[in-house]
């Protein structure tokens, strides 16, 4: 399982996201997790922090998270209007 940390913000019909993601259980944090906006198509995946930053189209986001060895990971999201 993994943690997904969330930070969002808008910025007029953009909204930017970013995080951090580990370990569920050992808290370590997680290079190459894929991260996925599944309605605009955009991606991006952690770095050597276990970070990520997104920038997507404001409203409702569907995140996909996933990584080799671990289970898919799906969120919802409201952001701006």
């Amino acid at each position: 399982m993994l943690s997904l940390g969330v930070c969002g913000m808008t910025y007029a019909q953009n909204a930017s996201v970013s995080g951090q993601i580990t370990d569920a259980q050992t808290g370590e944090t997680l290079i190459g997790v894929n991260v996925l906006e599944l309605n605009s198509q955009l991606g991006t995946s952690t770095d050597e922090n276990g970070r990520y930053n997104l920038s997507v189209p404001a409203g409702t986001l569907l995140l996909r998270i996933t990584y080799i060895g671990h289970l898919k990971e799906e969120f919802e999201l409201q952001l701006g209007p």
